[in-house]
């Protein structure tokens, strides 16, 4: 027998019994549903499955569960897709004295329930580790004992039974084809009916041609008709001349040559006419010279006639005075239209057809103001063109025309490139660079209003102070405080803040890279600013809700990063009140394969850790420290944890930072060690961290003794990642005490998937008010980019330098993470480090 599943609660819910249908059209014999506390919405469901029929195809067998407490009611309704946990179940869970026997009274309602809907034809209890319930929950429902087999009908039968089933089977048949029959005989009537129809709708078609045919042989005879009398009269017309030319003799015919010059107008006047009454009648060509003949014939038998005859003068008569002048308001009209039309073309840049409009404007009403200033404005265009064209049609800066480009093409591009250049230069304050740019771009086009205004506005000094950035190539530009003598007394906090910013270059030793990085330059003016006449709700969306603030280290010293409001460094569309901030990490132990471009600027601290770590603050400025702690990897050194936990004591107790506590990945060891540091440092508010699935029950309850903030880590998932925070919260912990860890990668490592997942995570965080992740992201990068071959192979004229391929490699990473949201960044190279803070601050 073959079954299938189905899950009534889904989206769409409409399509639900169509996936039932097809299948059991694949065959399935029975149908087991999903969980069922929707009872209404199953029901709604069923009714639906048998108005497809599909009740009496397959059995359909309802799933129950019965919830062991208001816990997991919650984390099905929350968590499990699928599954329709009302709000009458958690309440009645939540009320009861005895959960679980709530939760089988539960179970025992809904199969009472769904017994009641036709089509359901059982139930298929699942109780979820707590299998031994169901025979009470059988019991409670009334559905034991089991109903038994049905006796098996006998498969031999007596000859009566057969006859009546055959004469049954006869009667069926007679009927079913009767029925078929009649249903014959109604499409034939059906068809009938149709061609009648078809044939009267042929009848009239035909009438109508009939008549129409009628009508045109009609119209044929008369013009027969009308060609006899007219070839009859031409007839007449011959004889008739023949008659006069012999009675008039030689001496009174009248040849066209001495017709006088009013009969001969008069003639071709004639001609002329009976030309375009031919046309217009659709006389053809014989009929036509019938007629001229006559006429001509009639003109000579009777040339008195002739001088009655007006032929038109050749100076044509003046046209009447309300002609010659049109009225006000037309010519109003007409100079408005002729105004318009040079407007126009001035704005095309054709302002030689804009004078001609302007002109004729001006020739009918001569005072129009209007077409005065667009005659005066259209003279000058032609001026500044006529100017033009005298100097170099390529201004100097501006390349030759490619292949395939127009120069009007080409000169378009130009001209909007150095406009745009123009205002870069003015918003930077380099007004020389603006005017430059600007008068290039009106040698392109003289008339452009755009280059005019920002040329006029760069003379004016309308730009913004001059941004000057760091020159770190001289070192006299640069503000370094004193550097301490190496055995000197320790730093003061003034200097430390200084060197941060900084890195003193007297005190890197030999073959180490120079620290200093140029600042970015910032924005003067705002975003709102810059895009003028622009709606603000058209470039910005604000987000509902805010990233949790999470507290690391105590003191002066302490640090707080998330509080956002906005997505990563959107400052114009929210607040980012706490910038990302960036951690030193140093290992518990010697390092075994760091390269050398990173190893030198720490081999002379490598041996202690305490050392490492001062270096990192007084050297490099570190605000932050993540000790891992590698040293206790069981796959390595595997350092025992009491001896591990007296170095992260002794490295806590002698820096004054906050400090990230990392473990070495091994859940059960991360869970020996970081428990028996938090015995030794007591109240000191260490990060600890990687609390997973594996681990976060007693990490978690040791960082809620001693009110820690923790590190939740998962391989790159949204839905593991907010269920461990669930977890933890459950656990006791508040949310502004998880730092996420969401797994990430180097770049070309993978680092796209780490992207996804965190942008997201914070844009269900910030926008669709998901709780669970709104909490800060931990990005440990720099022991996944250090370990990458890219950081490994030697310097060479194809791959670059090392050192700078690794710098870059990292903080092209750490660039990466911070724009999908990243607020805490664990980094190892002081210059990757240093590029990273200006880029923030830059941000910010």
């Amino acid at each position: 027998m073959l079954g299938a599943a189905a899950n009534p609660f889904a989206d769409p819910f409409e399509y639900r019994p169509i996936r039932v249908a097809k299948k059991v059209d694949a065959g399935a014999s029975f149908i087991q549903t999903q969980i069922i506390y929707n009872v209404a919405k199953f029901t709604r469901f069923m009714k639906m499955v048998r108005d497809l029929g599909l009740h009496e195809k397959v059995y359909i067998l309802a799933g129950v569960t019965p919830p062991k407490s208001v816990g997991m009611a919650r984390y099905m309704k929350k968590f499990v897709p699928g599954l329709d946990v009302t709000d009458d179940v958690i309440e009645r869970l939540k009320g009861a004295k005895d959960p679980k026997e709530e939760g089988i009274n539960i179970c025992v309602d809904i199969i009472k329930q769904v017994r009641e809907i036709p089509g359901v034809a059982g139930v298929h209890v699942m109780a979820i580790e707590w299998e031994q319930a169901v025979p009470e929950i059988v019991s409670l429902a009334g559905l034991s004992p089991r109903p038994g087999a049905q006796a098996v009908e006998p498969r031999l039968r007596s000859s009566e039974a057969i006859e009546l089933i055959v004469s049954e089977a006869k009667e069926n048949a007679k009927a079913e084809i009767e029925k078929a029959l009649e249903q014959a005989k109604a499409e034939a009537q059906a068809s009938r009916d149709l061609v009648v129809k078809e044939k009267e709708r042929v009848t009239s078609e035909v009438s109508g041609l009939k008549r129409q045919a009628q009508e045109a042989k009609a119209i044929a005879g008369q013009k027969e008709t009308e060609i006899e009398r007219l070839n009859s009269e031409l007839a007449k017309t011959k004889a008739g001349q023949g008659h006069v030319q012999a009675v008039r003799g030689p001496a009174g015919k009248r040849e066209s040559s001495a017709l006088s010059s009013r009969e001969r107008s008069a003639l071709t006047s004639l001609r002329s006419g009976l030309e375009a009454l031919s046309k217009g009648l659709g006389i053809n060509e014989d009929q036509l010279e019938a007629l001229r003949r006559f006429f001509e014939a009639e003109f000579l038998l009777h040339p008195d006639t002739a001088e009655q005859v007006t032929v038109p003068s050749e100076e044509p008569s003046a046209p009447r005075k309300e002609i010659e002048k049109p009225r006000a308001e037309t010519r109003h009209k007409e100079v408005v239209n002729l105004v318009a039309k040079g407007n126009i073309l001035l704005h095309k840049n054709d302002a030689a057809k804009a004078l001609d409009a302007f002109e004729k404007a001006l020739a009918i009403e001569p005072k129009d103001q209007r077409a005065g200033e667009g005659l005066k404005k259209a003279r000058e265009v032609l001026e500044i063109v006529a100017s033009a064209k005298a100097a170099p049609a390529v201004p100097e800066g501006v390349p030759p025309c490619p292949e395939g480009l127009s120069p009007e093409e080409w000169q378009s591009k130009w001209m909007i490139r150095l406009v745009a250049t123009g205002n870069v230069c003015l918003h930077k304050g380099d007004l020389g660079g603006a005017q430059k740019a600007f008068k290039q771009a009106l040698e392109l086009k003289p008339y452009d209003e755009k280059a005019r205004a920002g040329l006029l506005k760069a003379e004016s000094v309308e730009a913004a102070p001059v941004l000057v950035p760091a020159e770190p190539e001289v070192p006299e530009k640069t503000e370094v405080p004193p550097t301490p003598e190496p055995k000197a007394a320790p730093v003061t906090e003034e200097i430390k803040a200084e060197a941060k910013k900084e890195t003193p270059a007297a005190t890197t030793p030999t073959g180490i890279e120079d620290l200093s990085v140029a600042e970015f330059p910032r924005e003067t003016m705002s975003l709102s600013e810059r895009a003028g006449s622009i709606s603000g709700n058209q470039f910005t969306e604000s987000c509902t809700s805010a990233i949790y603030e999470v507290s690391l280290g105590e003191g002066e010293k302490a640090l707080t990063v998330g509080g956002s409001s906005t997505l990563p460094f959107h400052v114009f569309e929210g607040d980012m009140p706490h910038a990302p901030q960036v951690a030193f990490g140093i290992l518990d132990s010697e390092p075994e394969d760091w390269p050398d471009v990173l190893s030198k600027y720490y081999s002379d601290v490598f041996s202690d850790p305490v050392a490492w770590a001062g270096k990192c603050i007084n050297d490099y400025g570190a605000e932050a420290i993540c000790l891992s702690l590698v040293s206790t990897d069981p796959n390595g050194m595997n350092r025992p944890s009491d001896e591990a936990a007296k170095v992260a004591q002794s490295v806590i107790e002698g820096i004054d930072v906050p400090v990230i506590l990392w473990g070495c990945g091994n859940a059960e060891k991360d869970t020996e060690t970081l428990r028996e540091v938090t015995n030794l440092v007591g109240n000191r508010k260490v990060c600890l961290g990687p609390l997973s699935d594996a681990n976060y029950r007693s990490l978690g309850a040791t960082a809620m003794a001693f009110q820690l903030p923790v590190v939740a880590s998962t391989p790159i998932d949204v839905n593991l990642a907010k269920q461990l925070n669930i977890l933890l919260e459950n656990l006791g912990l508040s949310l502004n005490q998880i730092l996420m860890d969401p797994s990430i990668g180097a770049v070309g490592y993978g680092i796209e998937y780490s992207y996804s997942v965190m942008e997201r995570i914070r844009l269900a965080a910030l926008t669709q008010q998901d709780e669970k992740l709104q909490v800060p992201f931990i990005c440990n990068l720099g022991r996944e980019v250090w370990k990458t071959k890219e950081c490994r192979l030697p310097s060479d004229a194809l791959l670059g330098d090392q050192e700078r391929r690794g710098v870059l490699m990292e903080a092209v990473t750490a660039s990466t993470l911070l724009l999908a949201g990243g607020e805490l960044m664990v980094m190892m190279h002081p210059k990757a480090i240093a590029l990273t803070e200006a880029l923030i601050r830059g941000m910010m």
